[in-house]
């Protein structure tokens, strides 16, 4: 692996390839849209509460507001639209023990948290039973988002970590599963369906598996006792380039050094939209 200093990017990357081929689409392109315009709706019209003292109105408004912001990054990327470029949270590491690597933490909760204390903010203002009800259980669920478990993947020169962070009443509890890129017998894009309502939600899965997993390890949803399961789909990053580099590092030995490059963060990088479409279109639709 070489790295021009004049132009500061990687010159060797793994070919994008969708693993789960999401083309264009309208549905959720429509909802993002939809959601785009009530958010300027719900923007707009919040300095004229501010300036009729309407504290629990302004609560509402700004509830409304992060929630609508989340619905348009959801329905942008349903859609297919989501953005190329790699989230400030995907960050070099350099650990004592693994050594250099590229950290990808969870997705962010951080609207979804707020929106529900906005809520709460909202309910208490009302000042009756109900909305002191309501607000406790608002503040409820907040907590509740807090304390799900933190998973987060880092991939080093010699293998791959799946590190978890979970709230008990013990306290946090920390577990982790390394495997070695010689280590792993295979790498396989699945799909985890969760139903709701009358809806179901297709969530990308990288299942990883190995032969020398610790037996008696705690395992997490969808492992088995040969392999474990990285929930891509929670990731800060696109699942089908974190998919992509986890497959070129195993089955290439000479890639995984670019992973201790200072820019190895961009090995996660997506291709353009319009790139990323025409190859989700041409591909064959995952069931």
């Amino acid at each position: 692996m070489k790295n021009d200093d004049s132009t500061n990017e990687l010159l060797y990357r793994p070919e994008w390839h969708p693993h789960w081929p999401r083309p264009l689409n309208l549905f959720w392109l429509v909802a993002a849209a939809t959601s785009g315009v009530a958010l300027v709706l719900a923007v707009v019209t919040i300095p004229e509460v501010i300036v009729d003292h309407s504290w629990g109105e302004l609560a509402q408004r700004i509830a409304l507001v992060l929630f609508l912001t989340g619905g348009v990054s959801v329905g942008l990327t349903l859609a297919g639209l989501s953005r190329s470029r790699v989230p400030k949270s995907v960050v070099p590491i350099d650990d004592a023990q693994l050594g250099p690597g590229v950290l990808v933490r969870r997705r962010s909760r951080g609207f979804l948290v707020a929106g529900l204390l906005a809520l709460a903010l909202f309910f208490f203002a009302s000042g009756d039973g109900f909305g002191l009800f309501s607000g406790l259980l608002a503040c409820a669920s907040a907590v509740t988002v807090l304390l799900l478990p933190r998973t987060q993947v880092s991939l080093h020169v010699d293998g791959i970590l799946r590190s978890s962070l979970r709230f008990g009443l013990r306290g946090p509890e920390r577990t982790g599963d390394f495997l070695r890129w010689e280590d792993i017998d295979g790498v396989k894009a699945e799909t985890s369906y969760v139903r709701v309502n009358m809806y179901v939600v297709r969530n990308p899965i990288i299942r990883i598996r190995s032969a020398h997993l610790v037996p008696k390890r705690t395992l997490q949803r969808d492992d088995t006792h040969n392999s474990i399961v990285v929930r891509a789909h929670e990731l800060a990053v696109d699942p089908n380039s974190l998919m992509t580099l986890v497959m070129w590092c195993r089955e290439n030995r000479w890639a995984r050094a670019a992973l201790a490059d200072t820019d190895a963060r961009l090995l996660l990088e997506s291709p353009p939209v319009r790139e990323r479409l025409r190859l989700s279109r041409d591909a064959p639709l995952r069931l």
